[in-house]
């Protein structure tokens, strides 16, 4: 018996988001694969190479994929600039996704954000996203890439707002939790220079091993970020060039090297995106921040991987 496949409803290229089209249409050109959703509504995916560096790879978060965004779990996609995000889909097919299940500390969509593809911005001020993610764990390697820029730097000379952290540092009450964590975070000095740190804070004193490092940059330019977290050290990359981290904070010495023992008392998958705190408690100042794509992988990647992931996100993503 010969299996005839069913026909595929093929449409001309739609002009626009809102074009004349029926449930299940599909249309394609050079850049991008077009579907449309619902009536007289389109998406489009655009058609890029495949991830370079899979190995690891826990989760993947990328607000290319439209499909992959919706206002709440089991709700309505994210369509329209300014719509709240709720549910973002990790295309990982692992299934670590970020949620928020509060309505009003969702983040917000931004169509066009960089390089004609959207982004997830949040507010500055309590937004934030969470992740559960099964095989992570604070105590062993890791690898973070981030797609990202930094809209706002209010307050200089105060705290950082945290736009990344995980290992139970992650709490969204604004105090310091029962154990370490590791954080990524931005300086809420001017917006021509941009101060990340890395590294992890002691419960009771509010201190710890720091990481930190300031290097100019454009004002609300998107980077790639990583970070590679290993009993070996601490590394930073932005634009995937290494940015000297000043490790001799808080009583370690600067040839100690921070790793996963310095994180945690015990292993821990949470992970969290853009945490309002600030000296302690939430609220502003914050970090205003707005996500393109993240990657997590349960490894240090080599320098040959960083560098292949470079080369694809910057093209994607149109960073030089």
């Amino acid at each position: 018996m010969r299996f005839i496949p069913p026909s595929i409803p093929w449409s001309s290229v739609p002009s626009s988001e809102t074009a004349t089209g029926s449930v299940g249409q599909i249309a394609y050109d050079s850049q991008y694969q077009y579907h449309c959703v619902a009536t007289n509504l389109w998406r489009r995916t655009p058609l890029a190479p495949w991830l370079p560096v899979t190995s690891g790879l826990l989760m993947r978060l990328d607000t290319s994929v439209g499909v992959s965004l919706y206002q709440s779990n089991g709700g309505s996609l994210a369509a329209s600039t300014d719509n709240p995000v709720g549910y973002w889909t990790d295309t990982s097919g692992l299934g670590n996704n970020a949620t928020q299940a509060t309505s009003g500390l969702r983040p917000l969509l931004k169509l066009n954000s960089q390089n004609g593809r959207p982004g997830i911005q949040t507010d500055g001020v309590d937004d934030y996203f969470v992740a559960t993610v099964s095989g992570f764990n604070t105590l062993a390697a890791t690898t973070i890439v981030l797609v990202a820029k930094t809209q706002n730097a209010t307050s200089p000379n105060t705290e950082v707002g945290r736009f990344f952290s995980y290992g139970n540092f992650g709490t969204a009450s604004g105090s310091y939790p029962s154990n370490r964590g590791f954080f990524l975070a931005h300086s809420t000095g001017a917006l021509t220079d941009e101060t990340i740190v890395i590294g992890v804070v002691d419960p009771g004193s509010g201190n710890g091993r720091l990481g930190s490092s300031s290097y100019s940059r454009g004002a609300n330019t998107a980077q790639v970020i990583t970070t590679i977290f290993a009993n070996s050290g601490a590394q930073l990359f932005a634009n995937n060039s290494a940015v000297s981290l000043n490790l001799a904070q808080s009583g370690y010495s600067a040839s100690t090297p921070c790793g996963p023992a310095d994180v945690a008392y015990t292993a821990d998958n949470d992970i969290y995106f853009n945490i309002s705190r600030s000296n302690g408690s939430l609220g502003s100042p914050n970090t205003q921040v707005t996500y393109h794509e993240i990657l997590v992988y349960n490894r240090a990647l080599t320098s040959d991987e960083r560098t292949s992931l470079w080369n694809y996100l910057s093209a994607k993503w149109g960073i030089s």
